[in-house]
């Protein structure tokens, strides 16, 4: 059966079994393997935070992971010599390649 067809079946459905459907389908749906993000990683910011004087784009590094790396820790340096350590969610980033 073709993808195609799979989805000209699911919208032949009723919408209380098309919404049954989907929740089951979302419990079934296997968690990433790992995380891609790691201890020690370096990271990019995705959006700005202002309040923490971070540009988008900054680079920093995961101090700390939480909630199996939905959440972490990371250490952003600044130009003065200080750094900023901010809480963030995954999405908030995005994991650079290893050097």
């Amino acid at each position: 059966m073709s993808v195609a067809e799979i989805k000209t079946a699911i919208a032949k459905l009723p919408s209380r079994q098309r919404r049954a459907l989907a929740a089951w389908v979302q419990q079934q749906a296997a968690p990433p393997k790992s995380s891609p993000l790691r201890e020690h990683a370096r990271v990019r910011l995705l959006k700005a935070l202002p309040s923490e004087q971070l540009k988008t784009g900054a680079l920093g590094c995961i101090v700390h992971l939480y909630a199996k790396g939905k959440a972490c820790e990371v250490e952003f340096p600044r130009k003065d010599g200080t750094s900023a350590v901010v809480t963030l969610e995954a999405v908030q980033i995005e994991a650079l390649p290893d050097a």
